[in-house]
């Protein structure tokens, strides 16, 4: 029986998941494009906190490190590249700052923080974390879309699963590389 550590599974979950879904594409007609989807989140999040994990105790090689946070992020990118969260963001930020001002002036009696003065700032406040979500938003798109793009999905997913072999002989990518 192989003995399998947390890494090594990472990258094999995550080889066969990126393969999955490059090979079998976007199909109308059914709904495994979903599933892998949503498996795609799943094990591209969890790759990215092993790699992370990896990455701080430094007991790996930086190939299998950069596999696995690259790989995750491919993962997880392409399943949220559709998700826009900057607005909902900023109306949340934008509507707790105003009620936050309305409820400090009125608690303390402070007549300079009337409803237009409370409107301007939640509304400058508003604008001002949604152009900064909406920059990070468009910057993670264009990396989901790098990353996610199905051939080079397939070959990191190739890579991953010969990492994964590799780690359980004994060697790694790097170490032929080096």
């Amino acid at each position: 029986m192989v003995d399998l550590s947390i890494v090594e599974a990472g990258l094999v979950s995550g080889g066969i998941v990126a393969i999955a879904s490059a090979w079998y594409g976007r199909k109308e007609s059914s709904s495994w494009d979903e599933v892998l989807l949503f498996l795609g989140f799943i094990v591209g999040a969890a790759m990215i906190g092993i790699g992370a994990w990896a990455w701080s105790l430094g007991e790996y090689d930086i190939s299998t490190r950069l596999i696995l946070v690259l790989l995750g992020l491919s993962l997880f990118l392409r399943a949220i590249k559709g998700i826009k969260l900057a607005s909902l963001i900023a109306l949340i930020v934008g509507g707790a700052v105003g009620y936050g001002l309305y409820w400090l002036g009125k608690t303390y009696e402070l007549e300079f923080l009337s409803s237009t003065v409370v409107l301007v700032v939640a509304f400058i406040v508003l604008i001002i974390v949604y152009v900064i979500f909406k920059f990070a938003e468009d910057l993670l798109d264009m990396g989901g879309v790098v990353l996610g793009f199905r051939p080079l999905q397939f070959l990191m997913g190739l890579a991953a699963l010969g990492e994964a072999g590799l780690l359980l002989a004994g060697y790694s990518i790097w170490h032929f590389l080096a």
